[in-house]
Order: structure tokens, then sequence, then C-alpha cells
């Protein structure tokens, strides 16, 4: 890929016109352009801001790298265009030669069919007249004759050769039939009506539990299920869809709230309402060890988010605070950091975006705030994002390095997903990009049902109310709603597989859980 080329960057001067290098910018969205490059001396007048951004050569060095994923995005959709446009281009001449092929076979049947006719042309000019006076006299009918035996041949002729002509004719019209089917759907393709389409097939939906289970989780090989049963944990089997209790784990002293499985090994963290995390290893292949109760939080835990190096612990609780833990899953223990103290009420959902650079935190306060990580690797307040849409933020995700997804959860609410992205170090609401959901005014979104995307297909999963949603991507890079399903009530819990081939819910209305496998195809 060639280099890109900034052009006027070094002729570029601070909106004061002083004679000093660019040393910030500031990002604040009523600023003209013209002012917002900034120097040392400029920045003498100005009061300590939040976008202000200091470090102009790492504000340059991310619009370089958004330009080259811009542009391999873009040549990348031209190559797969003009590949689809070739290999279109060559089926057709590969079927035109086929086409020809059958037609010059037919062109000779008709060929030869004529030869055959010529061949029965044999009309005499010359008759003997005492011959044709004899066979008027006695009224013989020697022509008739000859001509009904011509006509005879002729007719076997043309049977025998029309056979192989309509014969050679359904080859052509079947292979004409499979041109069209094939050209429509490279067509299709070409102009983006193809997609992928989900479909969820019940696999499951006997099995009952009367306890409250408000989390479910998978370890890493999606092989092993933990499930929520009131103050207790399931651990189960899982195999094609197919769950089989192991065995219970009875330690905590209040409902189960959260699960989270390790990545990378058979792990897991609980946290409940009765204040309390845990860590819990699998130890003789069957058994799993629990350890000491962390009773950091003063209240219910509502959420629990894991770094990818699963090396730090984030918790969410209705005592309004955000605790940071260091894990440590080959020892089976936490280690308490720090706590982030900014919401006024419940912590319901926590993201983190790919490189880990900002937490995203939301609640019964009605505010999303963005934290980051300085310098020091401590985690510190960075904004607090102005949203159209004031309501209780039940569920957020991170589904690009800049972009994430927040659903709210009241009554009489929006009921839509709204989306947020990282522009120049702010975080900004994209109204455009906002998808309207079920209307259901009628009932709260519960909390402790997490955003599930996957990544590797393009996958979102998530509860709104009385209805589970799955997204998939679509070429043009924006989320659609590929399938949902409406339940009763608005009280379903669950989680997707990590492979994104099985959902498993849990509804209270009839107290069981319901196993779905999930089918992809394109449409």
């Amino acid at each position: 890929m060639a280099e890109i080329k900034l052009i006027g960057k070094e002729d570029l001067k601070c909106f004061q016109k002083h004679n000093f290098p660019i040393c910030s910018i500031n990002l604040g969205k009523d600023v003209k352009m013209n002012e917002r490059l900034l120097c040392n001396e400029c920045l003498l007048n100005f009061i300590q801001e939040n976008n202000i951004i200091q470090g102009f050569n790492i504000i340059q060095s991310k619009i370089e790298n958004n330009i080259q994923e811009y542009r391999h995005k873009q040549i990348s959709f031209i190559a797969q265009k003009k590949q689809q446009l070739v290999s279109l281009k060559n089926n057709f001449i590969a079927w035109k030669s086929t086409i020809n092929q059958q037609i010059d076979q037919i062109l000779g049947y008709i060929n030869l069919w004529i030869d055959n006719i010529i061949s029965k042309n044999i009309i005499k000019d010359k008759y003997v007249i005492m011959e044709e006076l004899e066979n008027f006299v006695n009224q013989y009918e020697f022509h008739e004759k000859n001509f009904e035996f011509l006509v005879e041949q002729i007719n076997f002729i043309n049977q025998a050769s029309s056979n192989k002509i309509q014969l050679k004719l359904a080859q052509l019209n079947e292979e004409y039939r499979k041109i069209i089917t094939q050209t429509k759907d490279s067509f299709m393709k070409i102009i983006n009506i193809s997609q992928h389409k989900i479909s969820l097939k019940p696999i499951n939906n006997q099995l009952k539990q009367s306890d409250d289970c408000f989390t479910i989780a998978f370890n890493y090989t999606g092989q092993i299920m933990i499930s929520g049963c009131g103050k207790d944990i399931k651990v189960w089997n899982f195999q094609n869809g197919q769950i089989q209790e192991v065995q219970k784990l009875q330690v905590h002293q209040s409902t189960i709230s959260c699960l989270l499985f390790s990545k990378n090994q058979n792990s897991f963290i609980s946290g409940a309402y009765d204040h309390t995390i845990r860590c819990w290893l699998q130890i003789n292949g069957q058994q799993w060890k629990s350890s000491q109760k962390y009773e950091e939080h003063s209240s219910d835990i509502q959420c629990l988010l894991l770094c990818k190096k699963e090396k730090t612990l984030f918790s969410g609780s209705c005592d309004k605070s955000i605790k940071i833990w260091i894990v440590d899953f080959a020892n089976n223990n936490l280690q308490y950091c720090y706590s982030l103290e900014k919401h006024t009420h419940i912590v319901y959902g926590l993201t983190l975006n790919e490189s880990e650079t900002f937490l995203v935190s939301c609640g019964d306060d009605q505010q999303i705030i963005i934290w980051k990580k300085s310098n020091n690797n401590k985690w510190e307040f960075y904004q607090l994002v102005n949203q159209s849409i004031r309501e209780v933020g039940a569920v957020t995700s991170f589904i690009k390095e800049n972009l994430f997804i927040w659903i709210g959860g009241v009554q009489n609410g929006k009921d839509c997903v709204s989306y947020f992205e990282l522009i120049k170090g702010c975080i900004v609401e994209q109204k455009n990009k906002e998808q309207q959901l079920i209307l259901s005014p009628e009932v709260f979104n519960y909390s402790l049902f997490p955003i599930v995307f996957n990544k590797e297909k393009q996958i979102i999963l998530f509860r709104h109310k009385f209805h589970i949603y799955l997204l998939t991507k679509q070429i043009s890079g924006k989320y659609r709603i590929s399938t949902k399903i409406k339940f009763e009530s608005n009280e379903i819990w669950g989680s997707m597989t990590n492979d994104a081939k099985f959902l498993v819910l849990w509804e209270k209305k009839q107290c069981r859980f319901l196993i779905y496998q999930i089918e992809y195809q394109t449409i």
C-alpha cells in the first residue's frame, strides 16, 4: 500500500500565529477548524480543559492510522467487487462456449435431418406409357402406395431427428436455468444483496428450575456451563446443546448475580447479592475449589469484567463503585487495588475497548462515564458522555476499538440501541446509527444480561425487555437485527457459547431453561 502523504502539515501554524511548534490540539466540538492548533504560547491563555490533547504527533499518527484503515477497507472492497465481476465474466465466457457447443450439435442434427430428407427426394422424370395405362385401367393404387411408403420413411426420419434435438434442447434448457440461477446469485453478491441470516432452532426446553437463574457462562471449550440457582452455582456438562447437571456449589449466602469464566482455563469468578466475589478453580478434573470471599463492596454485585490477559478484574455494584482487582487464576485469588468513585447510583454495565485504553460504565444514575488508563496504568476519570437519551443504562459493550453500544432500561423509554464513537479523543453519540427496538413501555429492561459480542462472527446478542435480539454485521459495516424471539415476560437471562453455536436462556415465567442452536445461512 502506498505511503500516506498529509499535505500542508509543514505549513501548520497555531491559530494565534505564534512562531512556535504545534504541541496540542483543541478537540472541542464548537471550536472552528482554524482555532484547533495550539502551541505552548497559546496554552498560557487557556484554562486546562479535557478537550485539549497534548502531543500533535500522537494525533497525527492516529489520523494516519484512521486513513490507512479506511484505505485498506476501500481497497479490499473494490478488489472484492472486481474479483466478483471477473468471476461473472469468466462464467459467461464458459457458458457461452458450452451453449455454442450444444447449439452446434443441434445444427449438426438439423443438417443431417435435411440430408436424410433430400436423400428421399427421388422423383422419376420418365414413365412407361403402357405401364401407366394398365395402372389407370385397372385402377391400381401403385403411386398412392409408393407415396404412403415415402411418408412413412419421412415420418421415421422426422421422429428420430426430433427426438435427438428435443433431448439436446432439454439439456440446453437445464443449462440455461442453471446459468440464470447462478447469474442471479452472482448479481446479488455484486450488488450487496446477499446477507447472512441467523435462525434459532429450539433443541431443548424441558429442563425446569424454580430458583432464580440470573446468570449463565461457558468455559473456553464450550463443554462446561455454569448457572445461577438461587444462592447456589450449578455446574453442567454441555454437549451439542444437551446439558447434564454435574454438581452444585454452595458457598454464597445470597442470590448469584454474576458468573464470569476464564477464556484460557477452567477457572471462573462469581459475584452475588451477599456483596462478595469469589474465584473458583477446577481440581481433580471435576471438583471446584472456592477462594476466600472478597468483601470490598458494601452492596450487591451487578457486573464483572475481565481484561483480555485476565490479569485485571472490574466489578460494579449497587454501592455506586467500580472496584479494580488483580487476578491470579493460578493461585485462585484476587487482590483488591482501588475503587473508581464517580457514579451516584447502581453500576449496571462495564466494557473495555479492544486496546484496553478506555473503560465505559453505565448505571442507574443515567450517566455514561468514560475512564482512561493513565501512564502509570491506573484508571482515572476521563469524560462524562453527553447523551441525548437520559435513561437508566442497563448494558453497554464495545463492538469496535472506538465504538460502543448502550441500551437503556426504563418504562416509557426510547427502546433503542444507541451508538457512541471515540472521535478525536472525545466520545460522541452517533444519532444516525441509532436502532429502534420493539416498543414495550409497560416494563423495565432488567440488568444482569450483559451484551455478548462475538468478534469472530461479528454477532451481537442482547436482551431488551420481552425480546432476545441477535444482530449481524453487514458488508457496509453496520449491524442489523437478524433475528429476535419474543417472550411473555421480561424476566429472561442467559448467554451464548464462545463459538456462537448455541444460545441458552432461563425464563422465569415458566421456570425453565431454553436451548437454541444458532444456524447460519446466506440469503
